[in-house]
């Protein structure tokens, strides 16, 4: 039922978008291409479809404290706190690639983001959506190292963990933003027996823009096979968006505390409806490394 909720909700959401599709786009006579469907090349948990530009490298810093539900003696969560360091790098208009270190399970990731198709708008458009394709590899340092404690035969392999998702957007308006996100995550060793190996899953997230520099996000995933014998549940997260110059603020209520694909999709744990809430934040740092070409000039 929480599922079905949620999805009603960016249903009506994208019948709003529609309804401004008409004062934003149907006055284009010419086929303009949409790049950057969302601020930042994240929803809130959820890889978005901006590509980077080639040469721009984005440092982001993430965290995610305690629930709220917690109780005053603990702050209200804020007394406990889990982070990411990121790093992503453009290397063509069509390639992202990047890596990060979470304190969440100590997990070192890596990724690439490659864009097939780009939507574009005008009085006949050729392609109404985006597509990315993304991929990662990731481990935990202290599961590798529980491994090779207890077995001396373990590989390194037995802890890598794989996602590839497919991430198709459209943009509705200037101020109106939806993505599916169809993801497989592949575990080559699993904790208990009887887990599936391969995770599937289903996202669905939008912005809504409020202002110039205010925008509404919505993220969501459901799982569709979650081990029967652990009460996991799927990540839900609202949040705002405050973009000034070179730096995208993100404040967000989730119930995710892990902040990559292998953790938010496969270990959440907490009720959102319940209060299990965490406060979290995203602070992006935009750095140009190459001069911008733009029309053939260079800037």
């Amino acid at each position: 039922m929480k599922p079905l909720i949620f999805f009603l909700l960016l249903a009506c959401l994208s019948s709003i978008g529609r309804a401004q599709v008409t004062d934003d786009l149907n006055f284009e006579e010419e086929n303009i291409p949409i790049r950057n469907a969302f601020n930042s090349s994240y929803i809130i948990n959820s890889q978005s479809t901006n590509i980077l530009s080639p040469g721009r490298l984005n440092m982001l810093i993430s965290h995610r404290f305690g629930t709220l539900n917690q109780g005053p003696f603990h702050f209200f969560g804020l007394d406990y706190g889990a982070m990411r360091l990121g790093f992503e790098y453009g290397i063509n208009q069509r390639l992202t690639v990047g890596l990060g270190r979470s304190s969440v399970g100590k997990n070192f990731d890596t990724f690439f983001k490659y864009r097939l198709l780009t939507q574009t708008r005008g009085s006949n458009p050729q392609m109404p959506f985006s597509v990315v394709w993304f991929s990662s590899a990731a481990f935990s340092s202290v599961e590798l190292r529980n491994r090779n404690l207890l077995d001396e035969g373990s590989r390194f392999s037995d802890c890598l963990v794989y996602t590839h998702q497919v991430l198709i957007s459209h943009q509705f308006s200037s101020k109106f933003s939806l993505q599916l996100t169809p993801s497989l995550v592949h575990r080559n060793i699993v904790k208990f027996s009887g887990e599936n190996n391969d995770v599937f899953s289903l996202g669905l997230g939008g912005r809504w823009k409020v202002s110039r520099r205010m925008h509404l996000l919505a993220d969501y995933a459901y799982v569709f096979n979650h081990h029967s014998e652990q009460k996991l549940t799927n990540p839900l997260a609202i949040g705002i968006d405050i973009v000034a110059g070179g730096h995208v603020f993100q404040l967000h209520l989730n119930n995710a505390l892990g902040m990559i694909e292998k953790e938010f999709l496969t270990t959440t744990d907490d009720d959102f409806l319940k209060g299990d809430i965490r406060i979290g934040f995203t602070i992006l740092r935009s750095f140009m490394l190459a001069p911008e070409v733009k029309g053939g000039k260079i800037y």
